[in-house]
């Protein structure tokens, strides 16, 4: 095209040149009588010139039109290459995030498959050390000097059989045995117990509330176990609280299409959400990544708790159809945790009529 507009300019100048030549001959023919007419010279240099600048004016427009053109196509070009460059960025990113998940989530399995490995013997040894001091002290008198020293011996070992069952709940991994059960019931069941009536009485001003839905969905899940990772949560959010302040318990019916949530990625379905909210000071930052490792806690270990509660939590929910949790947590602003169980479609099974006592035989 453009070789094409050089030799049309080429022509024009070529006809211009022409026609100036044509009035230089007829002047000097007409200036030597060998011809009657006019003289054309001055018309012919004018012409010249109008026809030069004209070409010139055309060329300029048409290189700027060039240029014009060059630049778009440039500007196209980094467009191009900027959204190349973030989709790098994001793919390299991604990969990054996924190995991390990946190595987060071997290195929980691995840390409580290791602890857990100890527990069935430190079980055996434990229950000696609460037995014999309890068969001691039934022979001993009210005021004997080492009965208390047999209590409080008595006490720790029971506390080291609660940290074993941590252990013990984080090894039974995958051999849960499953129920169609209603996750409300198991909140209100886990209020009405006597461990939440301790923790209640141990922080006086933390208020619960709950908003649970009214036409929640069936899911299928151990409730001993549910029960014990709703209680890690709840005691986590009552001293994150400490003093003053609200947690709220709520569950939704939620259909999700695959989207990713803070520790891995959750795939499309109809999903039961159980999320508890506290009014604490948040999580900090370095923590949120460590948060279900096994024996780590951001408290004293031994004055509050072991570190093992949210890794039971975590190995639970896992054992619950491969779901996930998602945290919601900022310095000073509270903590959300949302654990998604999916669905399902089965009905609950209808109670068992008790029998009578005067029809039981023997």
């Amino acid at each position: 095209m453009a070789i094409r507009h050089e030799q049309d300019g080429a022509m024009f100048l070529l006809c211009a040149f022409v026609l100036m030549l044509l009035t230089v001959v007829n002047d000097i023919l007409v200036n030597n009588a060998v011809m009657d007419g006019v003289l054309l010279f001055h018309f012919g240099i004018f012409t010249f010139a109008f026809l030069q600048s004209a070409l010139l004016t055309y060329r300029f427009n048409q290189s700027f039109r060039i240029i014009k053109r060059q630049r778009e196509m440039l500007q196209a070009s980094n467009i191009k290459l900027r959204t190349q460059e973030k989709l790098r960025e994001e793919a390299e990113q991604e990969s990054i995030s996924l190995s991390e998940r990946i190595v987060r989530s071997e290195k929980m399995e691995t840390i409580g498959l290791l602890a857990g490995g100890v527990a069935h013997d430190l079980n055996n040894i434990l229950s000696e050390a609460v037995t014999y001091p309890e068969l001691a002290m039934l022979d001993l008198p009210e005021d004997s000097p080492i009965k208390r020293p047999l209590e409080l011996t008595r006490q720790a070992g029971l506390r080291a059989a609660a940290v074993i069952e941590d252990l013990l709940t984080l090894t039974r991994r995958g051999v849960v045995a499953r129920e169609v059960l209603d996750l409300n019931e198991v909140i209100k069941g886990e209020l009405r117990s006597v461990a939440y009536q301790s923790l209640s009485e141990a922080h006086p001003r933390v208020s619960v509330i709950t908003e649970l839905s009214p036409d929640l969905d069936r899911i299928e899940g151990s409730p001993a176990h549910l029960s014990k990772s709703l209680m890690n949560l709840l005691s986590n959010a009552f001293e994150a609280v400490s003093d003053q302040g609200l947690v709220t318990l709520s569950t939704r019916n939620e259909s999700i299409e695959g989207r990713e949530l803070f520790y891995s990625e959750i795939a499309d379905g109809d999903y039961v959400v159980f999320t508890i909210e506290d009014e604490g000071d948040g999580i900090e930052p370095d923590d949120l990544d460590r948060l279900f490792e096994p024996f780590f806690t951001t408290k004293v270990l031994g004055q509050s708790g072991t570190g093992l509660g949210m890794a039971v939590v975590w190995g639970v929910v896992k054992d619950h159809g491969g779901v996930m949790i998602d945290i919601l947590s900022q310095k000073g602003d509270g903590t959300r945790f949302e654990i998604y169980l999916p669905r399902t479609l089965q009905q609950m099974p209808k109670p068992e009529r008790p029998v009578p006592f005067d029809r039981v035989d023997g």
